[in-house]
């Protein structure tokens, strides 16, 4: 159950009624938790990814002369587990593998902690504000 919507204001919305989007801010405790949240996924990422370098350049790893296939499929199992390739930039080639944070894609996000976006059919003097956003307990 969300933490920020009151269960008794979930409803079924009829298919003919207007629906508008409002916007409702977290408490910046759960913005902080997002942020500190996503730098752990992000430098559990980087370990990993690390660790595929590493076993790249060293002269007795497994992927010393891979193809980009082999090296792509080791790569594709730490994305799959963390869930952060979109915030990476990969490069992958026969025998040679890169990576680097994409910084401004990571800032956009961020931005955006704590916000959400729920689709209501009350009108804005029905929604002020505690009244649909805000914690159900403290």
């Amino acid at each position: 159950m969300d933490q920020f919507i009151q269960p008794q204001s979930r409803r079924k919305v009829p298919a003919t009624a207007s629906t508008s989007p409002t916007c409702c801010a977290a408490p910046t405790a759960k913005a902080a938790g997002c942020r500190h949240k996503r730098e752990e996924l992000l430098q559990a990422t980087e370990a990993e990814l690390l660790k595929v370098r590493a076993i790249l350049e060293n002269p007795r790893g497994r992927l010393l002369h891979a193809d980009a296939g082999t090296i792509g499929e080791r790569v594709g199992r730490i994305s799959t587990k963390y869930k952060m390739a979109k915030r990476f930039l990969l490069g992958i080639g026969d025998g040679a593998f890169s990576f680097e944070r994409e910084e401004e894609k990571i800032a956009r996000e961020a931005a955006l902690d704590g916000l959400y976006v729920l689709r209501t059919t009350c009108g804005s003097e029905e929604l002020g504000p505690g009244r649909w956003c805000g914690p159900t307990s403290s």
